[in-house]
């Protein structure tokens, strides 16, 4: 099991390739309600902070999405996100903020939370979105 052995170290080593940080937001399952419009929502909560972070484009795992809205398909661009392979506590539509590197300031929407086992990584699809209450 040469593999085995040799997976913490390259764990290790796609770690030192994720240069930017993130923080985890999730919808919070406590709704608000807006006094003024009386609409109700589900306020971001961070579920985890300074998570060590890369962003690819190039993956196979990126590429486009089918999405449709009021019944017209489009392709939506997506990207890869790394996160370690540690890293469990991801779910679809968490939001992750870039707040150090080279994407800081920008926020992705985890369109599906994928995992698998014996990666050096854990990578995902995501989407660009306008922040974390989105």
């Amino acid at each position: 099991m040469r593999a085995t052995t040799a997976l913490p170290r390259f764990r290790a080593r796609a770690e030192t390739r994720m240069t930017s940080r993130v923080t985890v937001h999730r919808a919070s399952a406590r709704a608000a309600q807006n006094e003024a419009t009386g609409r109700e929502r589900r306020p971001p909560v961070a579920v985890a902070t300074d998570i060590p972070f890369r962003l690819d484009g190039s993956s196979g795992d990126g590429g486009t999405r089918t999405v449709t809205v009021a019944g017209v398909e489009y392709q939506q661009a997506t990207g890869v996100g790394h996160l370690p392979a540690t890293f469990t506590d991801l779910r679809d539509n968490d939001v992750l903020e870039v707040t150090a590197g080279e994407w800081a300031g920008t926020f992705w929407r985890v369109v599906e939370a994928v995992t698998a086992d014996q990666k050096t990584a854990r990578r995902f699809p995501i989407a660009a979105t306008t922040g974390a209450a989105s």
